[in-house]
């Protein structure tokens, strides 16, 4: 893993990653005659398909070699793991950024479908079986705004005067829980459908599609409107959120 270091203007070939922390080899580490154990990641074959298509899953072995051996096979999934962590950090730095520069119009929407919701009743093996909902969650944020908020300080920087505050970068943030039967599997149109409805609240207060509640209350709009039990209650007129949305990203 030798890529342009990022650190140097010139252009010079100069090693990043396992080659910068690890310049030369230990000797120890890499003896041919010290001997081992390890455990890593293989493929084991399970079974055949009804098609006659064998097929495999990754199991943990256990391994024995030298430590020359273990450490050139530990370096090659290191050096193929480098590349990947690092596009992570980045794409994770950039949201932060783009998250605090964000002007006053702009929302930003995290989605990603969670893992199934049980529902909780009465139940046997003969009777009825066990249900399930999927939950797709999306946080939205908008609104950026900068907030004072108090340090921890010792004593002595108390007396010596420091600042007691800072300027901090905060947001309105709303978390969103997109429930459905799982007899639909998860797909495009579904996550569409919920991102046209979230967008629709946040702008006018009305849904376009689905049910949608905040607070014990259920939100106006909607194609499907089921009879609700007496516990819960319609809000009485549209509820938007973020009227000054121009843009969601």
């Amino acid at each position: 893993f030798r890529p342009l270091c990022p650190g140097r203007a010139d252009g010079n070939d100069t090693p990043c990653g396992w080659a910068r922390a690890f310049p030369k080899q230990c000797p120890i580490e890499y003896s041919e005659n010290e001997r081992m154990r390890w455990h890593a990641w293989e493929p084991r074959h399970r079974g055949t398909s009804k098609d006659g298509v064998p097929f495999n899953s990754d199991e943990l072995v256990p391994r024995d070699g030298a430590r020359a051996q273990f450490m050139r096979e530990f370096r090659a999934d290191v050096e193929m793991y480098l590349p990947h962590i690092w596009e992570v950090r980045l794409m994770r730095h950039a949201v932060r950024l783009f998250e605090e520069r964000k002007d006053q119009v702009t929302a930003t929407r995290h989605s990603d479908y969670a893992s199934q919701v049980p529902i909780v009743r009465a139940s046997t093996a003969t009777c009825a079986s066990k249900e399930s909902i999927n939950n797709c969650v999306s946080v939205i944020g908008f609104k950026p705004r900068n907030v004072e908020v108090p340090l921890r300080r010792q004593a002595h920087a108390a007396a010596e005067g420091e600042p007691s505050t800072r300027t901090a970068r905060r947001q309105t943030v709303l978390i969103a829980f997109g429930m459905f039967a799982n007899t639909y599997k998860p797909d495009a149109r579904s996550f569409n459908v919920q991102a046209a409805d979230l967008d629709s609240i946040l702008k006018t207060g009305e849904s376009i599609h689905g049910e949608w509640f905040y607070m014990g209350k259920r939100l106006p709009g909607g194609k499907l409107r089921a009879e609700l039990p007496a516990a819960i209650t319609d809000y009485e007129g549209p509820q938007p959120f973020f009227p000054e949305m121009e843009r969601v990203m």
